[in-house]
């Protein structure tokens, strides 16, 4: 960011300046302030550095929290289907063959005694 200077007493620094396309020679104050305001700007890219990557891993919690949400929905709804399939059938002996295929999957898993 700064040059070593180029006149003979050795009492500055030379400054690029971006916007100007040219370097301007600082000495005293100036010279410290330019140093302070480079050190912020490391100081500011290091934290959009550090910022960017927590909203990165917070963006990846909120994207598996929605797939968690939406595979639940889905289950759920299944179930409700199955559910209110099997209040349609009459009361008594289930067919479970006329159970639709689509249903299959959100099943009880009946266990043997």
């Amino acid at each position: 960011m700064a040059e070593a200077p180029h006149d003979n007493n050795g009492n500055g620094i030379t400054v690029p300046v971006p916007f100007l396309g040219t370097k301007v020679n600082v000495k005293g104050a100036a010279a410290i302030l330019a140093i302070m305001l480079a050190g912020l700007g490391y100081w500011v890219y290091d934290q959009v550095k550090l910022r960017d990557a927590e909203l990165a891993a917070i963006r990846e919690q909120i994207r598996q929290t929605e797939r968690t949400r939406d595979a639940l929905i889905d289950k759920l709804a299944c179930k409700l289907d199955l559910t209110i399939f099997m209040a349609s059938m009459p009361k008594g002996a289930i067919d479970w063959s006329a159970i639709p295929a689509s249903l299959y999957e959100c099943m009880p898993g009946f266990k043997p005694k």
